[in-house]
């Protein structure tokens, strides 16, 4: 899970950054961004990456 591995990683001192896609509604894409810097991952939505043909 997650967790487990996100805990261990923060043990040996790293940081942990992961790319999401944006959730709706926004009340949701605040809880998960809550719960996982509780657990110390960054977490940075896709809005705006990639290319437009």
């Amino acid at each position: 899970s997650i967790e487990v591995a996100s805990s261990l990683v923060r043990l040996e001192g790293f940081r942990i950054t992961s790319v999401m896609e944006e959730l709706r509604p926004k009340v949701m894409m605040d809880w998960i961004v809550t719960c996982r810097a509780k657990k110390g991952v960054s977490l940075l939505p896709t809005a705006g990456t990639g290319r437009q043909l």
